[in-house]
């Protein structure tokens, strides 16, 4: 699956979906309250109005002033083009269940991704697949990659049988 060139209109479209993340957003008065919240999140612009540090996704001068070529992409991103790769394979009866992935570069606007997937094991008394992915850039650079687990719905036909939320299975992130 490919995805790209990534540009601005991009971005837009990942805030009209997801909202602004964990760090808030928004204008005005939104704004206004967000930057009491987490001030170090906000710098004053050329203009010396309060903006954004989230503005590097968008702005490419403000990526650059930060060291980067372009503007470049959200990291959950590139995982929800992951995961938009293995929904599409498994069709509505599986149920992804597990998922690991890590951003391993920058994705900059400009840049196209091609994901792809093989499938690594099938447990046929688990009625799981263990999908490993990754995605490369137009440079031949790996940018993202991920191990997924798809419950398969039965052999007869039917949904995938989910098992019962263990609190204890879920694992904690962590960084490389």
């Amino acid at each position: 699956m490919a995805k790209g060139p990534l540009g601005i209109t991009d971005i837009v479209n990942w805030h009209v979906g997801v909202g602004w993340g964990m760090f808030g957003g928004g204008t005005s008065s939104l704004a206004f309250e967000n930057r009491k919240r987490v001030p170090g999140f906000y710098v004053k612009n050329d203009i010396g109005a309060w903006d954004s540090a989230q503005r590097c996704h968008w702005d490419d001068e403000w990526a650059q002033r930060m060291g980067h070529p372009a503007a470049y992409d959200y990291g959950a991103m590139r995982t929800a083009w992951m995961i938009h790769l293995v929904t599409n394979w498994m069709g509505d009866d599986a149920w992804l269940w597990k998922i690991t992935a890590a951003v391993r570069k920058f994705n900059y606007h400009g840049d196209t991704t091609t994901i792809t997937g093989i499938v690594h094991d099938v447990d046929v008394a688990a009625s799981t697949a263990t999908i490993d992915l990754r995605g490369v850039n137009q440079r031949g650079e790996t940018t993202c990659d991920a191990r997924m687990v798809v419950l398969l719905p039965p052999a007869g036909g039917g949904a995938a049988v989910i098992p019962p939320f263990e609190l204890d299975q879920v694992p904690e992130a962590s960084t490389p």
